[in-house]
């Protein structure tokens, strides 16, 4: 059988023809060759202006594809001309074929254009060496595209359609194959090409492959929450890497080699096939693509791309294969964590080893049982694995390279420098921005200064545009002009408590209260336009130009006891503390050692240009340095509307607005749902970043960070600034300074009826006292550190 061709040509532009392939409900990519690696790519365009600056940035990307997925390309790729007719009469009688179109770019090589019932992933035949040349048959799915438009690589000739065009029928209007139609052809085929040639790899028979033996049989499982899967999986290679399907997988030492099907070709030439090389390297000690940057993956990583699937599935796959017990999440992790802050330990008496352990001091309404249970959260946000991707990079960077290592600050620092990058071009599925205003709190000399100067440091290092700025603003117009810069920047804010005490003082310091007003005004702008503020004279403000979708991200620094000061029912009521994500510190298990003074701790260059990579594969570019992109890429959830991350997602926002909070908690609580998807975009792109999309575990770990911020609030209020317990205080510092020297025990103080009838038990009396040690105006002078007598730590006492 002849196949005959009609060349088509058009007077169209790339342009033209995007831009009407688009209307007609195509995807259409952009490509030079067969190449596609600009955005468009695997995420799809959304709008006409996107397809409009994606022509204009890539001038040499003049070949146009059709993203598949919806779009099922049956790709006939055999030279052999007998075996292309054989298997084009196979096609012609598939349901609706007759209304298929086709498209020739080699022939006899010919691809057939049909809508899936259900969009799947790409599948195909082996392929089989017939009469000398190679034939194979390829379902082009998910993941995949087809070149439509322009020249063709190898024959100088543009592409032919047969009949219509997709710039002629609307993608709605192909006629559609169903998943067992595309099963049964592939069999056929199969049969067919198995009984005409050879397969061109064929099976080893002389020489059976070695049986892979695991090197490790009791991995340590470490902290994160598929741990303990990750470490089994690495102890025991050879029960699911030659499962991911990988081509020219084979048994290499104490691991395998393979190609890197899942991601284009990093060669200029555009190698496919057996013509790339096994750049992928498994052994016990770790995952690396050396052809990426020397890119490194976990099982879970390595499985979700090889695959195509989310990594809760790919954790699932790999459980399927290995054996695993997910830990279940633990919802009393965060109960009673501000306790320690307060107390400082000092109000505990030793206890017998039978005795039953002290209770952590809570706020009140956890013991309430009419309180909703907040929803499923990640047991162990803080550890580097559990956010994966680049932000596990940044910050386990930071923590080996600090004198004090403090996982929680190096994690916040990461998510601080990711949002700035990406602010100016991502939004989240519910279409706000990515900027975080984030919070740490730690103690005075507990490693605050390395976080903030690192992410510094890799930001120049990556992309020289003032991504961080550490000018440390102190007014309302000083943030303006650091966004007029930049409008998606990292502001780094030295001891965030005090602005908050200069707001809520008696007499409120002008410059907080400026601050405190544009950090309100400008968090929602992500997605908007901000003017700033006018001025009576245009002297006073050169520059009135507005800031199109300002991405402001705040990394503040501050101690427990000075934020609790500075914490008021004004700055509760009005949504400032819940914009913003607060996060503590705890010990690292290393230690704190010596500074090596030999150390280089500048960014290392593998990071450097993976940060780089990240950027400039994102779905949407920024051609103006410092300002956003006039459409910004909506990061979707995994699946769509109704799938586990988006269902998650709706938990803690019915979670958020249940009935029974209070006025104040409905205050805390009032941007859960909405911060959770920031910090869960963050972490989708931070793992994926050309084509982001946020899953369930995005999810669970960005609301265990938010649950945890709240908690830190709920503490706070409890001792804030006008409530019963700021007025318990005052009451025990006036006795104090009516007794003798100052010092009084704790069990006299207790029994005073000013400090009886002003507190409502014993705990609200500990926890005021727990406030006045952390605050420095009581210490402890008791013999055995018990706070058994106390004393005002001010010197002017009266008699």
């Amino acid at each position: 059988m002849k196949i005959a061709s009609l060349n088509k040509e058009t007077a169209l532009s790339p342009l033209e023809i995007r831009l009407a392939l688009f209307e007609n409900g195509y995807k259409p990519v952009l490509a030079r060759g067969k190449i596609s690696d600009v955005a468009g790519w695997r995420t799809p365009v959304e709008t006409c202006e996107q397809v409009i600056k994606l022509s204009s940035d890539h001038p040499d990307y003049v070949n146009t594809g059709l993203l598949c997925g919806e779009l099922v390309g049956v790709d006939i790729d055999a030279l052999d001309p007998d075996t292309a007719a054989a298997l084009v009469a196979m096609v012609e009688k598939l349901p609706g074929s007759s209304r298929a179109l086709r498209r020739v770019g080699k022939a006899p090589k010919i691809t057939f254009v049909f809508r899936a019932e259900i969009v799947r992933k790409k599948t195909a035949t082996k392929a089989y060496m017939v009469n000398g040349l190679k034939c194979q048959l390829e379902i082009m799915g998910d993941g995949q595209q087809i070149i439509g438009f322009g020249e063709h690589p190898d024959t100088g000739l543009p592409y032919e359609w047969i009949g219509p065009s997709p710039l002629d029928v609307a993608l709605a209007d192909l006629p559609a194959i169903s998943p067992e139609t595309i099963d049964s052809f592939v069999a056929d085929a199969e049969a067919y090409l198995s009984a005409q040639g050879v397969t061109i790899v064929p099976v080893r028979t002389s020489k059976p492959q070695p049986e892979y033996q695991p090197s490790q049989q009791g991995a340590v499982a470490g902290n994160g929450i598929w741990a303990e899967l990750k470490s089994r999986a690495m102890a025991n290679l050879g029960a699911w890497v030659p499962a991911l399907g990988l081509s020219g997988t084979k048994p290499y030492e104490r691991g395998f080699l393979a190609r890197a099907d899942f991601r284009a070709s990093t060669s200029s030439k555009g190698l496919s096939g057996v013509k790339r090389g096994l750049s992928v390297c498994f052994s016990p000690d770790g995952i690396v693509d050396y052809a990426d940057g020397n890119l490194g993956y976990n099982p879970i990583d390595i499985t979700a791309v090889a695959l195509g699937i989310s990594p809760s599935e790919a954790a699932d796959w790999l459980r399927g294969r290995i054996g695993d017990e997910r830990p279940a999440a633990d919802q009393s992790a965060c109960q009673g964590m501000i306790a320690k802050y307060l107390s400082g330990g000092k109000h505990r008496q030793p206890q017998a080893e039978d005795a039953e352990p002290a209770k952590d001091i809570i706020a009140a309404n956890d013991n309430n049982p009419a309180r909703p249970a907040p929803p499923d959260m990640h047991p162990d946000p803080y550890n580097p694995e559990a956010a994966g991707g680049l932000l596990a990079d940044i910050s386990r960077w930071i923590t080996t390279t600090a004198i004090i290592k403090v996982d929680e600050l190096s994690l916040a620092a990461s998510v601080a420098l990711i949002a700035g990058f990406f602010g100016s071009r991502a939004l989240t599925p519910t279409r706000a921005g990515i900027n975080m205003y984030l919070t740490t709190m730690v103690q005075t000399a507990g490693g605050k200064g390395r976080p903030p100067s690192a992410i510094r440091a890799l930001a120049d290092k990556a992309f020289p545009h003032g991504v961080v700025s550490n000018s440390d603003p102190t007014s309302y117009a000083a943030f303006e002009r650091i966004l007029r810069r930049n409008s998606s920047v990292v502001a780094v804010m030295d001891e965030f408590g005090i602005t908050l005490q200069g707001v809520n003082s008696k007499k409120p310091d002008p410059v907080a209260s400026s601050i405190r007003k544009f950090l309100l005004a400008v968090y929602d702008q992500g997605n908007g336009v901000f003017d700033g503020r006018a001025y009576a004279s245009a002297d006073t403000k050169k520059d009135e130009s507005p800031i199109d979708g300002p991405a402001l991200t705040v990394l503040g620094m501050t101690t427990p006891e000075t934020l609790y000061k500075g914490i008021s029912r004004e700055s509760v009521a009005d949504g400032f503390l819940n914009r913003f994500c607060f996060v503590e510190s705890s010990p690292h298990p290393d230690g704190v050692h010596p500074p090596d003074l030999t150390a280089d701790n500048s960014p290392p260059e593998g990071l450097v240009e993976r940060l780089r990579k990240a950027v400039t594969h994102f779905p949407v570019k920024v051609t103006d340095p410092g300002k956003s992109a006039k459409v910004k890429h909506r990061v979707p959830f995994y699946g769509g509307l109704n799938s586990a991350a988006h269902k998650e997602w709706e938990k803690i926002f019915y979670w958020q607005h249940d009935t029974s909070w209070n006025e104040i908690e409905k205050k805390i609580r009032g941007r859960a749902s909405e911060n959770t998807a920031r910090l869960a975009t963050i972490r989708a792109i931070s793992r994926n970043p050309t084509k982001p999309f946020v899953t369930l575990e995005d999810i669970q770990w960005g609301w265990s960070l938010i649950y945890r911020s709240i908690k830190i609030i709920d503490a706070g209020v409890e001792t804030m600034a006008g409530s019963d317990q700021e007025k318990l205080r005052n009451v025990i510092l006036a006795c104090l300074r009516k007794a003798k020297g100052g010092v009084m025990y704790r069990s006299r103080l207790l029994r005073l009826s000013d400090v009886k009838e002003a507190s409502g038990g014993t705990q609200d009396f500990l926890s005021a006292i727990s406030w006045l040690y952390m605050s420095g105006e009581v210490v402890d002078i008791s013999k055995d550190g018990d706070g058994s007598k106390l004393m005002l730590s001010s010197q002017n006492t009266e008699d």
